[in-house]
């Protein structure tokens, strides 16, 4: 469901945060914080799945390497 304050403040259904992501040499999402917050309600549930996320390693020289990444999240709302 919907927090109420969100519907109290005309929030839409369909809100955008943007998640901060650091990228271990194995593909691991190592650490991510929330650069735009949506909800204190939601906020830790996209920090938590951001975590169980799995990329390709950045190479460099050949080598897995470790990278930042920026991800814009769409989360849709339901009543």
């Amino acid at each position: 469901p919907v927090p109420l304050d969100l519907v109290r403040r005309g929030v839409r259904p369909n809100v955008q945060g943007l998640l901060q992501i650091v990228v271990d040499t194995t593909g691991q999402v190592k650490s991510a914080i929330l650069v735009q917050r949506i909800h204190p309600s939601y906020d830790p549930l996209l920090v938590a799945a951001a975590k169980e996320w799995k990329f390709e390693p950045a190479m460099k020289g050949g080598k897995p390497v470790e990278y930042v990444k920026r991800i814009a999240v769409n989360l849709t709302l339901n009543d």
